[in-house]
């Protein structure tokens, strides 16, 4: 079974090529990358070497961890496995839930009181208490199920105009 191993403190000149020969020194290299930005194309000093057993990954690293390479000292070790960061969504999910611990929401359910539409009405500070007050009487919990269009629209009107009293 392969290993993967980190390879940082690279000369920013390192090309995977480079990396690819040096770590040949120690075992079979399967893979070998130098990760770039983005935005510019040029290195950022770390990559990553798979070689093609535990052993020799282990080699490697005793080989190449704290060895001067190019006027700098590499740090080696085996790679951690990538966590998930989430993308867009979780995001998305975080900007929501930043918003409801600022704000007041108040999210709206389906007809069987289950199921989230999607829909949540957002309101001003959660600490002014004349909105406070309004949704804690309209809404039990956040959990409140609107069961028609028309409940849903007449919350949306009172929220507009209570909103446009306190501004």
């Amino acid at each position: 079974m392969s290993m993967k191993l980190y390879v940082g403190k690279l000369v920013f000149q390192t090309s995977r090529e480079d990396l690819q020969k040096l770590f040949a020194q120690a075992g079979t290299v399967e893979s070998a990358a130098v990760v770039e930005d983005r935005n510019t194309g040029r290195s950022r000093g770390f990559g990553f070497v798979e070689m093609s057993s535990k052993e020799e990954g282990a080699t490697a690293i005793s080989q190449f961890n704290s060895r001067e390479v190019n006027g700098r000292t590499l740090n080696v070790n085996e790679a951690k496995p990538r966590e998930n960061r989430g993308g867009l969504e979780a995001k998305r999910q975080g900007r929501a839930s930043r918003r409801e611990q600022e704000f007041g929401v108040i999210e709206i359910l389906a007809e069987d009181g289950e199921k989230p539409t999607g829909h949540a009405i957002i309101f001003g500070p959660a600490q002014d208490e004349k909105v406070a007050k309004y949704f804690t009487d309209i809404a039990e919990s956040r959990k409140r199920a609107h069961k028609t269009q028309t409940e849903i629209n007449r919350v949306k009107k009172k929220t507009l105009a209570i909103l446009n009293e306190l501004s």
